[in-house]
């Protein structure tokens, strides 16, 4: 405990033994630099008064609206719903296809050369 630590009578439940590791709830994204984990999904805040963010639960997470998101500290879900939750740890993101234009030998034409796929 440290000096400045605060419970109301309801809240404290007892203190912990000297060799608790901490474990990470279904709803946590990150684990702090002091050991214990953070649920907040204001992702810059995640940590800021536990030592900052060591690791983040998993790479990607996921807004409602269907972004993902690389979980970073300047990551958000503004615009794009509220955060869903963290996505499983092997998951890789999705390849997208974009055409690829080239100009023909008179440099006038256009035409479509390949698809390309390119990694988020």
């Amino acid at each position: 405990m440290t000096k400045d630590a605060t419970c109301s009578d309801d809240d404290f439940k007892g203190l912990l033994p000297v060799d608790h590791v901490p474990v990470a709830k279904a709803d946590d994204v990150a684990q702090c630099k002091n050991g214990l984990f953070s649920n907040n999904t204001d992702f810059s805040e995640t940590c800021n008064t536990a030592g900052g963010v060591q690791t983040w639960i998993a790479t990607y997470g996921a807004c409602m609206g269907g972004t993902v998101i690389i979980m970073k500290s300047s990551s958000s879900c503004d615009g794009h719903g509220d955060f869903q939750g963290m996505l499983p740890v092997d998951y890789a993101p999705p390849i997208e296809p974009y055409v690829a234009k080239v100009c023909g030998r008179d440099g006038a034409r256009t035409r479509d050369l390949y698809r390309v796929m390119v990694a988020l």
